[in-house]
């Protein structure tokens, strides 16, 4: 509750708060912490995620608490507010998209088959096109904050999807492990 409390004052000390503690020996109680426990930590790293200065170290730090807790039932929405991030409204976040596709990209490369998984969610979160909805509490203490960066022209729009659309081409690439389940995912996307 202390650290819920402070968060908003100082984020960048929260931040280090949660990467100093994600990866010790004995991270596995706090990664996996209980639900209520689990929801406040998701809803912390998508406030500390706001901002782009921070978005990276507040994003890989919620995907290692999905991986963390796959194959249970996420009564924490921790995947669902992950890929909400990746949405081009109603993100919470004001990272532009070449930093989201960063991170997918990241992820994408990794060694663990959950942190790849979690690729593909983040990429149908930028592929989505409507039906935007968000679990997400938008207020963080005293701090100024909208629902996340939005279009504003249909030229970012349009540079959001291209963007988008060619992250989805990279991974439909003949030989990538993706491929598959990246195509089934721009069938879904369009009719």
């Amino acid at each position: 509750a202390l650290l819920l409390s402070i968060a908003p004052l100082c984020p960048s000390s929260v931040l280090e708060v949660f990467e100093r503690a994600a990866p010790r020996s004995d991270s596995d109680e706090f990664l996996t912490s209980d639900i209520v426990r689990r929801q406040r930590w998701v809803w912390l790293l998508r406030a500390l995620a706001y901002a782009p200065a921070s978005f990276d170290r507040a994003a890989a730090l919620l995907a290692r608490l999905c991986a963390a807790n796959v194959g249970q039932r996420d009564h924490s929405n921790g995947r669902s507010s992950f890929e909400e991030l990746f949405h081009i409204v109603l993100s919470g976040t004001r990272a532009r998209v070449e930093q989201r596709i960063a991170i997918v990209r990241n992820l994408s490369e990794h060694t663990s088959t959950e942190f790849r998984e979690l690729a593909l969610v983040a990429l149908g979160g930028l592929l989505q096109t409507g039906h935007f909805t968000s679990s997400h509490d938008f207020s963080f203490g005293a701090r100024s904050r909208d629902f996340g960066w939005h279009p504003t022209t249909n030229e970012d729009l349009a540079n959001w999807y291209r963007a988008a659309l060619a992250l989805a081409e990279e991974f439909c690439q003949k030989g990538s492990p993706f491929r598959l389940k990246t195509r089934a995912m721009l069938a879904r996307h369009f009719r």
